[in-house]
């Protein structure tokens, strides 16, 4: 490994804990999916080269995080449909593969039940700007009523902009919501 633009303190810290092996790099992985990790993966998937750009030293066990979360699900994919380990890479029994990922699917079940306990399945979205406009028409009976390309444009997810995490609310957005109210 490389440290050489690091200060010193720094790289002779991380030159120990990577001789100390990946089980201090992959400490807040819980149970059985940590050594599963350093026995069979951590090898071709650490550091700055690491396979796929899957660096598991760097990767937290944060799976509230949803960037985070959606990394553990494509590490389970890969491992549960028999992509990973490769076939030149580290021999994996049936018995192991079940356990890992039965092991792994139950703790990102688990986070994603606490958050739709915490949260709701839903996400609280406001209404996008035809939706917006169609509201005002009601509410002034005014069925020629065109506002809607004075409102910034919403976002889209895959097309859609009613979409909870595409159409967010900021303070542009209720400043032109308002001037179009007036």
């Amino acid at each position: 490994m490389k440290y050489r633009y690091l200060p010193r303190h720094v790289g002779i810290i991380l030159l120990s804990l990577h001789a100390l092996g990946p089980s201090v790099l992959l400490a807040d992985v819980p149970g059985k999916l940590g050594s599963f990790l350093e026995q069979h993966c951590i090898d071709c998937h650490e550091g700055s080269e690491a396979e796929g750009g899957l660096d598991l030293q760097s990767l937290k066990w944060k799976t509230d995080d949803a960037h985070n979360e959606s990394v553990w699900v494509k590490v389970y994919d890969r491992v549960e449909s028999g992509e990973m380990p490769p076939e030149d890479g580290a021999e994996i029994s049936d018995v192991e593969r079940e356990s890992m990922t039965k092991d792994l699917s139950q703790r990102l079940i688990e986070t994603r039940e606490k958050a739709y306990t915490r949260h709701g399945r839903a996400v609280s979205r406001r209404v996008n700007r035809f939706e917006y406009e169609n509201i005002l028409r009601d509410l002034l009976h005014d069925p020629y009523l065109k506002i809607a390309d004075q409102l910034p444009l919403d976002g889209e997810v895959h097309g859609f902009a009613k979409v909870g995490t595409a159409v967010d609310v900021s303070h542009v957005q209720v400043d032109a919501y308002l001037d179009a109210a007036e």
